[in-house]
């Protein structure tokens, strides 16, 4: 638009920070229901796949005990033996019963050893690009696997900062010297790729680690910030030793098959701390908090060991009276784990607000010297509620500032998920002339983080006799 005169007034939107003290009837509310609303990531072990095991990844993923069902969003898989094997995999996903059959499944990269690979549901996340983050080795002194890394956009945005990099490991086995060296070089080569990612980028790690406490250095490396800005996060702040301590069964990974005990933690989803800041793109639980040592069920976090409810420490996994998943669930995960398996770990993470806008350009045409006129937009909160329903969104936090020439009312407005409200703007009047104001909005809207609001008028007598104060502001026209 071609403007005479452009002057503005800025709306400021408020960094909204989630309400921490709030989130455990957040967090069940949202885990009481078959298909999250969030968007929900798993990292799994899914142990040597080649083939079969059909009704047991099926009833693993898609099954429902008491509202529950694991159904995410994006698989982060190690140990996937072939290309071949990450399409049968795909192919069980999208003939599950229950799933909305929108799977899709990265380029497969064939390294050495066993593979990452992802998988990814097309309506939920846009895939952007699968790199090798770090290249596997047969030097006894490398990693023997790559790193993959994923990039997946949030569907329906376009922003960077709707973008998480997911790093997908399958680290070195056991606990001697060298296997711990080589799993610090693995952590300092995915450190370093970190460093090269666009600006704006979130990040987060998944994977089975096979560390037995978080001394290790590889451990460490990833979470002692001694990297900066490029430093992963436990959001459920559960340090100490893991291996074989009951203190951390409800974390405890491995190993759930017959015959097999649970008192390992090696599987972890790690994240950036932009996605522990409360706003956007946002882990849902209290990342402050550690998690619970007395009951699965922790209503500060989304965080979860799906099927591990704290009762099966040092055994296989309790199938009969599994309080998180039920026997059923309980008996397809513990046959799904063969020769030496894994339960999933997935997390759940709000999404950015949305803003609506009524009008972008309002004409108050001819408006009474010394006058109240005024103009009012309506803002809505225009997240995807089908598809993330109003648990799943953030809310929209707008605050206005006054401007000489326009006052704007009421001050800050908080808007939830498919509402909306109004803020007024009332031009001056005390001065003849035509005028012409931009007013700018920064918004939390990571796609739109400015929207502009033109508002024009022109100040006439009300009579020929009406005295003015200034009949002119500048050149006639006033713009």
């Amino acid at each position: 638009m071609n403007l005479i005169r452009e002057d503005s007034v800025t709306i400021v939107v408020l960094s909204m920070a989630s309400p921490r003290t709030f989130f455990g009837l957040a967090v069940t509310a949202l885990l009481a229901v078959s298909a999250p609303a969030q968007l929900r990531v798993c990292s799994w072990n899914i142990t040597n796949y080649s083939s079969g095991r059909t009704s047991e990844f099926q009833t693993s993923i898609y099954g429902v005990f008491s509202g529950r069902s694991l159904a995410p969003d994006v698989i982060l898989a190690q140990e996937i033996l072939s290309d071949a094997a990450s399409l049968n995999f795909l192919t069980i996903l999208n003939t599950a019963p229950g799933s909305p059959g929108d799977w899709a499944r990265v380029p497969f990269v064939n390294g050495p050893d066993t593979d990452q690979t992802a998988f990814y549901r097309t309506s939920r996340v846009t895939h952007l690009s699968t790199v090798i983050a770090a290249t596997g080795s047969t030097d006894p002194n490398d990693q023997p696997r790559h790193t993959m890394r994923h990039d997946f956009r949030l569907a329906g945005y376009s922003a960077n900062s709707t973008v998480i990099a997911m790093y997908n490991s399958h680290m070195k086995a056991s606990s001697g010297t060298s296997d711990q060296a080589r799993r610090l070089v693995e952590a300092n080569k995915i450190l370093t790729n970190v460093a090269t990612l666009p600006a704006g980028y979130h990040f987060l790690f998944g994977g089975d680690t096979n560390m037995q406490n978080s001394s290790q250095a590889a451990y460490q490396a990833l979470v002692s910030g001694t990297w900066g800005t490029r430093q992963f996060n436990d959001p459920i702040k559960t340090p100490g030793s893991w291996e074989n301590n009951g203190s951390f069964r409800f974390v405890h990974t491995q190993d759930p098959g017959p015959g097999k005990t649970m008192d390992s933690r090696f599987d972890f989803l790690l994240l950036s701390s932009g996605l522990m800041d409360g706003t956007g793109l946002d882990y849902i639980g209290n990342p402050n908090v550690a998690y619970s040592t007395t009951t699965w069920n922790d209503p500060n976090h989304s965080y979860r060991c799906w099927g591990n409810d704290g009762s099966s420490f040092n055994a296989a996994l309790n199938i009969s009276t599994n309080s998180m998943v039920g026997s059923t669930i309980a008996t397809a995960l513990q046959n799904s784990a063969v020769g030496g398996g894994h339960l999933p770990v997935f997390l759940d993470m709000k999404v950015p607000a949305k803003i609506g806008l009524s009008a972008s350009l309002i004409d108050l045409g001819n408006v009474q010297y010394l006058g109240r006129p005024q103009a009012t937009v309506t803002l809505t909160h225009a997240g995807d509620i089908a598809k993330w329903t109003t648990a799943g969104l953030q809310n929209l936090v707008v605050t206005p500032t006054a401007d000489p020439k326009i006052t704007i009312v009421p001050g800050t407005r908080t808007i939830t998920p498919g509402m909306n409200k109004l803020f007024t703007m009332r031009p001056q009047t005390n001065v003849l002339g035509r005028f012409q104001r931009n007013v700018t909005l920064a918004t939390n809207d990571p796609d739109f983080p400015t929207r502009t609001i033109t508002l024009k008028w022109n100040v006439v007598r009300g009579y020929p006799w009406q005295p003015v104060r200034n009949p002119i502001e500048g050149p006639r026209g006033g713009f």
